[in-house]
């Protein structure tokens, strides 16, 4: 004896037969709600296809997402490393992926992790835009940058680059990548610059 699976009544099915309901009222029934079932997934599915196609045509916020990706593995990259700007390597402060080079007026630059450094938040990225050249005391994000990496760091970073235009599945391969890295960190692994800037 079977049971149907519309009813929950018990019937009697031939040897070898597929049928899982006990009368065509039943088995009409089923096939309502199997077909109910496969029209919500379909919608689940086009839906979610539909929101990944508009993301992925949406320029300014793929920018965004991927600013906070690379923002992320520099951080991440800089781990227990002094601010860039002022040198404070207070546990209790916040911070932030310091730009020498900024992401408005240097679109080409905003991405590269070499134009990226930890900077403490309120003081030198906030309040000091950057801290570029020195304020309150402190030495500024040039001399530290000439000071942890070398003159020929901050003459590359000041030197002619070539506009990028941006598109969005580029951004996201990238972004993809980005976050490979940090994963691969997160686990153990050291450090990589992502391959759009390792020829840099």
């Amino acid at each position: 004896m079977r049971k149907c699976k519309t009813c929950g009544e018990r019937y009697e099915a031939q040897k070898g037969s597929m049928v899982t309901w006990c009368s065509p009222k039943c088995g009409y029934e089923l096939s309502q709600i199997k077909l109910e079932k496969k029209r919500a997934k379909d919608k689940k599915a086009d839906t979610k296809k539909r929101r990944e196609k508009l993301l992925s045509e949406d320029l300014p916020k793929q920018k965004r997402l991927t600013q906070q990706a690379v923002n992320k593995l520099a951080l991440k990259r800089d781990t227990g490393k002094p601010c860039i700007s002022c040198g404070t390597e207070s546990p209790t402060i916040q911070y932030a992926a310091g730009h020498f080079k900024t992401v408005g007026g240097n679109s080409e630059l905003r991405y590269n992790l070499k134009n990226i450094n930890r900077q403490c938040n309120r003081r030198c990225n906030s309040a000091l835009s950057g801290n570029i050249e020195g304020a309150m005391g402190t030495h500024g994000q040039r001399v530290g940058i000439i000071d942890r990496f070398g003159q020929e760091r901050l003459d590359w970073i000041e030197g002619a680059h070539s506009l990028i235009k941006y598109k969005c599945h580029d951004l996201i391969e990238f972004r993809k990548e980005v976050n490979q890295i940090i994963r691969e960190m997160e686990k153990g692994g050291e450090f990589r610059e992502p391959s759009m800037y390792q020829d840099n």
